[in-house]
């Protein structure tokens, strides 16, 4: 069975590619748009020009400072005519200068921007993972604290180690990696298959992952132009936990809100159908219906929480903020800055175990709310927009 979906972006959206970052050797911001340049095609043009031995040399000289706009500009080259001829592609943008870093959004091989379905899926996985435990914690209530039993085992991992292990960030991301891969398989990896058993093993958890059955396309790619870069700020609770500030500004290509994409989902029935008779009916969906029931019922609960989060708050932003949960909830919410909340079953834990997770693995922070941060797109200097969200049209 194939479902097609379209959503339309009701906050602008960032999904980053291969390329984690650009620098100002590489993008030029100017007269409104941000344009990346690609080095064969400027360096083609330069040669033309008699001027690709300079560019070496203020490279040379200049080192990690050195900067294409200004060079381009001091030979008079920063106009529009001539970034057309050396750019990849260009976007619109309110910023005036180029900024250190910024994060690029995935392109495909005609540089045209699109959202991965790895990306779908992942936020598809996590809306089904939670949807298992929310059922587990309102039905199951010794098997829900079995679970939470389990990830405190692998908490106090950590917390039992030696203060040089633990003072090392590779150790406390290890940690990370395997209370996340603990909590997949709990959930998702422990499903029966007639799998041939070799040499006394049985289907390793990989093969027992129950989203086996679903396929999820690439979106359909927007054009090269259609995206805009944006400062993102980090904003941040102070001590008190009743205010937020602005902490760290950073950059990125965002798809803005209105734009629309379309991809499919595949549900391998007969596969399904094989879970289900190993599994004596007891898997997590039987058709595409429950999978987007479970999505918006997902959504709606990380919404929620939201709200009630930016509704205690005050700061620049927090009205923006208000404003924008008081609509009706979005389905889907996808890519980078959607958050600890939307990538993980955060809402679903003990308050009491969260806080010992975030000061163990993340940062201490008392009673304050947890996580303490979110990413904003901002406005004319004032945060204006949550990052992700999508809804289905």
């Amino acid at each position: 069975m194939i479902k097609n979906i379209t959503i339309k972006t009701v906050s602008p959206v960032h999904v980053g590619g291969k390329t984690q970052e650009l620098t100002p050797m590489e993008a030029v911001v100017t007269g409104g748009n941000c344009y990346v340049v690609d080095e064969t095609l400027l360096g083609a043009e330069l040669l033309a020009k008699k001027r690709l031995d300079s560019l070496a040399v203020e490279i040379s000289r200049q080192g990690p400072r050195f900067e294409l706009g200004g060079y381009l500009k001091g030979l008079g080259f920063l106009n529009k005519n001539f970034l057309d001829k050396v750019s990849i592609y260009r976007c619109q943008t309110p910023l005036t200068k180029t900024p250190g870093r910024l994060r690029p959004f995935v392109r495909d091989a005609y540089g045209q921007p699109f959202v991965p379905g790895s990306s779908i899926k992942g936020f598809i996985r996590t809306a089904i993972m939670y949807s298992i435990l929310k059922k587990m914690k309102s039905q199951q209530s010794h098997q829900f604290e079995l679970f939470v039993e389990s990830i405190k085992r692998k908490l106090n991992e950590y917390l039992r180690a030696e203060d040089w292990q633990r003072s090392k960030p590779a150790f406390k991301d290890s940690i990370k990696r395997n209370m996340a891969a603990q909590i997949e398989n709990e959930l998702m990896q422990k499903f029966n298959l007639p799998v041939p058993v070799s040499g006394g093993r049985g289907p390793t958890g990989p093969n027992r992952d129950f989203m086996r059955v679903l396929k999820v396309s690439d979106s359909t790619a927007l054009s090269k132009e259609a995206l805009t870069l944006q400062e993102v700020q980090i904003l941040s609770l102070t001590g008190t936990g009743k205010e937020v500030y602005l902490k760290t500004p950073l950059y990125a290509e965002v798809i803005p809100p209105g734009a629309e994409l379309s991809f499919s989902v595949t549900l391998d029935e007969p596969l399904l159908e094989t879970f289900a008779r190993q599994n004596k009916g007891n898997v997590p969906f039987e058709s595409l219906r429950d999978v987007m029931q479970m999505i918006e019922d997902f959504a709606r609960d990380i919404w929620g929480y939201e709200k009630d989060y930016w509704q205690k708050l005050t700061g620049p932003g927090v009205r923006n903020m208000r404003d924008f949960y008081s609509s009706s909830p979005a389905g889907w919410r996808i890519g980078w800055g959607s958050g600890l909340v939307g990538a993980s079953l955060l809402m679903l834990l003990p308050v009491d175990l969260a806080r010992e997770i975030r000061d163990a693995l993340f940062m201490p922070r008392g009673d304050a709310a947890f996580p303490k941060s979110r990413r904003a797109v901002m406005e004319d200097g004032i945060p204006r927009w949550p990052l992700g969200w999508m809804t289905v049209i």
